[in-house]
């Protein structure tokens, strides 16, 4: 009996060669004939069979439980193929096969094909196979663009990448060179998939429901909205409505990108270290706020900023490479660390996110006492609003009274008494008003009868770790483990 994998794909419809080579035609093998000579992927080098001496009595190499032996290339391919013969189409169909299969497909002689042949397949598809980083345990997978709600997303690359177009159970690849042009269109439920030339010619359409591209850098664009570039797996599907290109990126190259977004003028290593263990901490304990959408983190500050991709070693990778592995724990687990711009010369006190989670354990935060981010723009701040317009931000439900909300946030009281209700209150007035009307958490309010005053110190909820002070103290010639110590009282670094 023959085992097959969930996904069939037919080679006469699905099987790519490089641009170089063949330029963009896909092509088909017919039964009974001769295979063409092949070239590998994006070289000059051509695909030759290898010899082996040891042969069976068919002149084809021996068979163990790792499958094809006698050709190198072959022995290290990620996965195996079964070929069989397709008497309506005259065209073989291929299958990708876990390796505990392959003794099981290749001992069948009536399955088996010439070897040069096998070899050569082997080899085209391993090595142009686009990269699932999703599959892997050490990478993560961020929402890009969410924000726009895309009907149209382009794609470009500096180098030939494969692309993958997924339509039902038929998965077909070509190669995207540099300088051409990926469009994804949204059509109803489905996605028009374009290629473009250079010179905007169309080379190449159809439909499908995915597009994956294989591990490389790319430049993402939401045409006359934003353009970013990218390194990672990238796939784009149609989710609520909208277009969702997701980034699978391993986690450490995460962590160097994440930290030159969020720490971009830093310079002071151990800063940058202890941020680094943060970022880390936080992608490993905080997958699940985006599990519904499809993925977990977007790249918004909604969880970690999350921008450009630049090669090249710098101060941030570095620091990446340095605190490799590392994160924050309290208790002997990790837990989902915060961290603000500014505190204002005080931290507030309160719980981290994953307060509730059963499988990594809360951390009260304690208020600390940092004097050491004075010189930064928002240590003090200050803001006017009119009345009626913080009245109409702080709405939020129909049941709700703003006058009533404006009231106690006016109200004299500790901090920390009011801490959910003025952490909910600056969130639907930044929605609604923007961002630079209540800057942080830490602030009070005057009201008058046309206009209300709103005095305030640091940036965003003031929870654990101040980016500037921790700066400021690196300056001053603290460790890494000094700045994370200040900060989260009780928590140790591990691996």
């Amino acid at each position: 009996m023959l085992l097959t994998a969930p996904r069939q794909l037919k080679m006469c419809e699905a099987l790519p060669v490089p641009r170089s080579r063949f330029g963009d035609k896909t092509f088909r093998v017919a039964a009974g004939t001769a295979p063409p000579t092949f070239r590998k992927p994006f070289s000059r080098e051509p695909l030759v069979p290898q010899s082996s001496t040891a042969t069976d009595e068919n002149n084809r190499p021996p068979l163990d439980k790792g499958g094809l032996q006698g050709g190198g290339a072959t022995a290290s391919a990620s996965f195996a193929l079964s070929l069989s013969l397709c008497k309506e189409e005259e065209c073989y169909h291929f299958i990708p096969m876990p390796r505990t299969w392959r003794g099981a497909l290749c001992a069948h002689p009536s399955r088996r094909l010439p070897r040069h042949l096998s070899i050569v397949l082997l080899i085209c598809l391993s090595s142009l196979n686009p990269a699932s980083a999703s599959a892997d345990s050490d990478s993560v997978t961020v929402g890009v663009f969410s924000l726009f709600r895309a009907d149209r997303v382009e794609i470009e690359t500096q180098q030939e990448t494969m692309v993958s177009i997924q339509s039902g159970v038929i998965e077909t690849r070509r190669v995207l060179v540099e300088g051409q042009r990926l469009q994804v269109e949204r059509l109803g439920d489905r996605l028009k998939v374009s290629f473009f030339e250079r010179d905007g010619r169309l080379l190449h359409a159809n439909q499908a429901e995915s597009v994956r591209t294989q591990e490389a850098p790319c430049i993402v664009s939401v045409p006359g909205r934003i353009r970013r570039k990218f390194f990672g797996g990238l796939e784009v599907a149609g989710r609520r409505g909208h277009l969702l290109p997701r980034i699978f990126v391993a986690e450490e190259v995460a962590v160097g990108q994440i930290l030159r977004s969020e720490m971009a003028e830093c310079q002071e290593p151990a800063a940058l270290k202890a941020q680094a263990v943060l970022v880390r901490s936080y992608l490993r304990t905080s997958g699940e706020r985006h599990r519904k959408e499809g993925y977990d983190f977007c790249d918004t500050t909604h969880c970690q900023f999350f921008t450009d991709f630049r090669e090249g070693g710098d101060q941030f990778q570095q620091a990446a490479f340095d605190s490799q592995g590392l994160v924050l724990t309290f208790l002997g687990k990790p837990f989902q660390p915060l961290y603000t711009a500014a505190c204002g010369g005080r931290t507030l006190e309160g719980f981290s996110g994953s307060a509730q989670s059963t499988e990594y354990p809360g951390y009260r935060y304690r208020s600390v006492v940092c004097g050491f981010c004075t010189n930064h723009p928002l240590f003090v701040w200050e803001s006017t609003v009119e009345t009626k317009e913080l009245l109409h931000a702080l709405k939020g439900e129909a049941r709700e009274d703003p006058t009533e909300t404006l009231a106690s946030l006016a109200e004299p009281g500790k901090e920390g008494e009011l801490g959910a209700l003025k952490q909910k209150a600056r969130i639907r007035v930044g929605r609604v008003l923007g961002w630079n009307i209540i800057r942080s958490n830490r602030y009070t309010i005057e009201t008058s009868l046309n206009s209300a005053r709103i005095k305030g110190h640091g940036s965003g909820h003031n929870l654990g770790l101040c980016q500037a002070g921790a700066i400021e103290l690196g300056r001053q010639g603290k460790s890494m483990t000094e700045i994370l110590s200040f900060y989260f009282p009780g928590c140790r670094i591990a691996r």
